[in-house]
C-alpha cells in the first residue's frame, strides 16, 4: 500500500471527488491517465471534472468523469467557486475531496473558496498554504520550460520581408 492509500481510511474514502482540471487541450490529453487512475483507485466515487469550456467537451461522455462543471476563461475566481458549490448543493451532496492538477494559486483558490474541506495538489510558492495537503516536487523532476517567450522573441527577430509575396 502507498503512501497515498494509506491517507484514506475506509470511513474516509470519498464519495465525491472535484478533479480541478487543466485548462489547455494537450494538457488535457495528458492528464487522461491520471484521471483513470483516480477512477480505479475510487471506483465507486462521483467524480466531477472542472474544466474550461474551451476543453469540457472531451470529458463529457468519458468513463473516468461523472460530471463536468464548465466555466469561461473570463470568469471570477468568486463565479468558478461559486458554480462549484451550486453543483454540490444542488446534487445534495459535500464535495469530500478536490484534486488540483493545475500548479496556479488560482486554481487552488477557486477550490478553497467553493468549501471543499480536504484539498490536494503539488506544492508550488504562492499556492501550498490553500492546499490541506501539499505534494513536494519528487526529487530528479526536471523543469517545464515554456517555449513561447523565446518563439514570441525569435518571431520579432524575423526579417518580415522574407515571408512577404514578391507581388506586394
Amino acid at each position: 500500500m502507498g503512501a497515498a492509500e494509506s491517507e484514506f481510511s475506509e470511513a474516509a474514502v470519498p464519495r465525491s471527488i472535484l478533479v480541478r482540471g487543466v485548462n489547455w487541450l494537450g494538457d488535457a490529453v495528458m492528464t487522461i491517465p491520471a484521471l483513470i487512475r483516480i477512477r480505479q483507485r475510487w471506483p465507486s466515487a462521483e467524480i466531477t471534472l472542472l474544466s474550461q469550456e474551451r476543453v469540457s467537451d472531451l470529458w463529457r461522455g468519458h468513463s473516468a468523469v461523472n460530471q463536468v462543471i464548465s466555466f469561461n476563461p473570463g470568469d471570477s475566481i468568486w463565479r468558478v467557486s461559486q458554480r462549484i458549490r451550486a453543483h454540490f448543493a444542488q446534487a445534495h451532496t459535500a464535495c469530500d475531496l478536490a484534486l488540483v492538477l493545475p500548479n496556479s494559486p488560482r486554481s487552488a483558490l477557486e477550490v478553497r473558496l467553493a468549501g471543499i474541506q480536504r484539498r490536494i495538489g503539488y506544492a508550488r510558492p504562492w499556492r501550498s498554504w490553500l492546499l490541506t495537503q501539499a505534494i513536494p516536487e519528487r526529487s530528479g523532476h526536471g523543469k517545464m520550460h515554456k517555449r513561447s517567450n523565446e518563439c514570441r522573441a525569435s518571431a520579432s527577430r524575423c526579417d518580415t520581408n522574407y515571408f512577404s509575396s514578391p507581388d506586394a
